[in-house]
Parts: C-alpha cells; structure tokens; sequence
C-alpha cells in the first residue's frame, strides 16, 4: 500500500493517461514518460550533437547508410557467429530510434523523442 486511494473511475483514467501499450497496465516506464517535463537546452544541445554525429550527410535524418559510415558492426557477436549480417546488426540498432514512423529513416523527432524517455528514468 503506497498510501494512494482511488475510486474505480479516477484509476480508470490514470491506466487510459498512462497505459501507452493498451494493457491495461501501467509500468513504471509508462509511469515516468507521462510524468517526464521536457528536457532542459543542456541536453537537448546534447542530444542534437549526437545526431549531427550520426546524420553524417547532413540531410537532417538518419538512413542505414549514415549508421554504416559510423559504426562497424564486423565485430559483433552475432556477426562472429554467422548469425546475422552486418546489416542486420545496423537495422537493429537503428530500430531503437525509428519508432514514431519505422521507415529505415531517423528523423531528429524521433532521435529527441528516445532521449526524452531515456532521460525521463535517469533524472
């Protein structure tokens, strides 16, 4: 007991307010995005470097290209097995980022928008 005490109606709306994945349930991840402000300039400055990093061309998004300029991913365990390709690695890896619209591009937004939920559990 966390000292919390709600009628049926005011829990049904926190799990519509909070419930991203339509569970039913609110998991503590769920719980820290809908609590989460915006970042602050320090880290979004932070952030748009990192991207800047990865967006090697300069054409404001991400491609496979882009993370295959940057990473090598020879050394992968899983490449070391034969179980995937290189490619494979990098398609994973950019899966991360590439969720709003997953179309094998990163866009800023979406690059900002990992962040903000990765900040929202270390702040």
């Amino acid at each position: 007991d966390y000292g919390v005490h709600l009628s049926d109606a005011e829990f049904k709306c926190l799990v519509v307010a909070f419930d991203e994945n339509g569970d039913g349930l609110i998991s503590f991840d769920e719980f820290l995005v809908n609590l989460r402000g915006e970042l602050n300039e320090r880290r979004r400055n932070f952030i748009s470097q990192a991207f800047a990093i990865l967006d090697n061309t300069g054409d404001g998004r991400v491609t496979l290209a882009d993370i295959q300029n940057v990473y090598n991913a020879r050394e992968h365990p899983e490449v070391i097995a034969g179980k995937k390709t290189e490619k494979e690695v990098l398609q994973e890896f950019m899966k991360q980022w590439d969720k709003e619209d997953p179309d094998g591009i990163i866009t800023p937004d979406e690059f900002l928008e990992y962040y903000r939920d990765v900040s929202a559990s270390i702040e």
